[in-house]
């Protein structure tokens, strides 16, 4: 399982998502939330998203919490690239094309996994005379379909 990031700060039980994540032995890379979640003592509580977040905190295990402090922003499993924002800067959106393309620049993956969006999809670089990139969105229930030489699978 690949777990892309805002693990709390969306729902009221962080401590039981942090469990669920840990119990199936998720690939996990750190999300903006989960980074404000780990630097309150360093932050003003200012706006309802840091007061919910000091909420949580309260009320995290110390296993959860060391759980979501061990996350890095990014990390390759199997020759894919995981990121919440994107591997030139961890708060980028990847939204859009033009964002995606200069994304593969800053990393030598050529299939990237994003979670910034909320939005379940992947940018893959495709090789040919020129390299190009396309968005691959996850259909509901179904399967990414991944063109040749994109990774190992």
């Amino acid at each position: 399982m690949l777990f892309l990031g805002d693990a709390v700060g969306y729902y009221p039980d962080g401590d039981r998502v942090l469990g669920w994540l840990r119990e199936v032995g998720a690939e996990c890379v750190l999300g903006n939330h989960d980074a404000w979640l780990l630097a309150l003592d360093r932050l003003p509580v200012e706006g309802v998203v840091l007061e919910i977040l000091e909420w949580q905190r309260r009320r995290l295990s110390p296993e959860n919490l060391a759980f979501l402090a061990s996350w890095p922003w990014q990390r390759e499993v199997e020759g894919a690239l995981l990121v919440h924002g994107s591997p030139c800067d961890p708060w980028e959106y990847l939204d859009d094309l033009a964002p995606a393309r200069q994304a593969f620049r800053c990393s030598e993956a050529r299939l990237a996994f994003h979670g910034h969006t909320h939005l379940a999809g992947a940018f893959l670089e495709l090789q040919g005379p020129r390299p190009w990139v396309r968005y691959q969105a996850f259909p509901e229930g179904g399967e990414l379909v991944l063109p040749p030489r994109c990774g190992p699978w």
